[in-house]
């Protein structure tokens, strides 16, 4: 759609939202696509979200929760067995690390560690696990901060001069400051996530062919990074 059309829908569900108890001027974008790599179209939903007073509500972690869910699903629907001791591990495990892993980056990246914002979906592992994974970050030294208090860090003003932006904050931070390796947390690889899933929750033998492809493009995307290369567009 065109960015009017964008924008007018915003101003549909902001007239809904905007008298609500606990209302934020948060906007995110869907899948946290901001438009490809049109940039006219880009400017003008962000200059009209400026507009409506409506802050960008980027996130800096993000760990894919929702794949890991969809696997749950799935394995349940098809009546699998799973091993919910070692899903409950994987779940958190992979938050844990994603957190860990842009904290690495974004000292890499701005020679500091921000008040970062963790993406978490409405699913019911992340409903039964919150509190387990709240925990785990505390025994790894994170504090847990409101959005508000988040959303007041300098960064979540910064708007990275990227060709496209469609993932993390700390991504196109990276990306813009050309931050070499890898730019993302390896587990939002489908085929990687996946494969962990399988062999740890299903007790299922990892297929040799995962290797190679660790370091595919994720939604083959311009700006995915593994260590070592940048990948193309394909």
């Amino acid at each position: 759609m065109s960015a009017a059309e964008f924008l007018a829908d915003i101003d549909k569900a902001e007239a809904w939202v905007k008298p609500q108890r606990g209302y934020r001027p948060w906007f995110r974008f869907p899948g946290l696509n901001q438009g490809g790599l049109d940039q006219i179209k880009r400017r003008a939903v962000l200059d009209g979200l400026k507009t409506r007073g409506l802050l960008v509500g980027a996130v800096t972690v993000d760990g894919s929760d929702w794949y890991l869910e969809r696997l749950t699903l799935d394995a349940a629907r098809e009546g699998k067995t799973i091993d919910e001791d070692a899903l409950h591990d994987l779940y958190i495990e992979t938050m844990v690390e994603s957190a860990e892993f842009s904290d690495r980056l974004m000292r890499k990246t701005i020679g500091r560690s921000p008040a970062q914002m963790m993406l978490l979906h409405e699913t019911d592992l992340a409903a039964r696990y919150i509190g387990d994974l709240v925990e785990a970050l505390r025994n790894k030294g994170w504090r847990i901060v409101t959005a508000d208090a988040a959303y007041r860090d300098p960064i979540y003003q910064v708007e990275p001069n990227v060709p496209t932006s469609n993932g993390t904050l700390s991504e196109a931070m990276a990306w813009e400051k050309g931050i070499t390796g890898p730019r993302w947390y390896e587990r939002n690889d489908a085929h990687i996530a996946g494969a962990l899933f399988n062999e740890r929750v299903m007790h299922q033998p990892r297929p040799p062919a995962v290797v190679a492809l660790k370091c595919r493009v994720r939604h083959k995307r311009p700006h995915r990074t593994c260590a070592g290369y940048t990948a193309k567009a394909a």
